[in-house]
């Protein structure tokens, strides 16, 4: 079983979210893809730097997906639909 990397960024003042960013990398565990999850959010805030992530509320957030096939194990949703509806404000 294989598992991707998905993250989103989003604005806390403004409350709304970018679109999701999949990675194309395929990871063997979900222990993997979440170290990578919280490695490319640190290395995107820092990218972005203390001014722009404090006058924006920038977080971000990641999940780590089953891929099967772009079917999630979100009751047979397609990959776009589990993470549109587990990303919602």
């Amino acid at each position: 079983m294989k598992f991707i990397l998905v993250i989103i960024m989003c604005s806390g003042y403004q409350g709304i979210c970018l679109d999701p960013h999949t990675f194309p990398k395929k990871y063997d565990d979900v222990y993997s893809c979440l170290m990578d999850g919280y490695q490319e959010s640190i290395d995107k805030t820092k990218e972005l730097g203390r001014k722009e992530v404090n006058k924006h509320k920038i977080f971000i957030k990641f999940d780590c997906y089953e891929d099967k096939t772009y079917k999630s194990a979100v009751s047979g949703q397609s990959l776009q639909q589990a993470i549109q509806s587990s990303y919602k404000r």
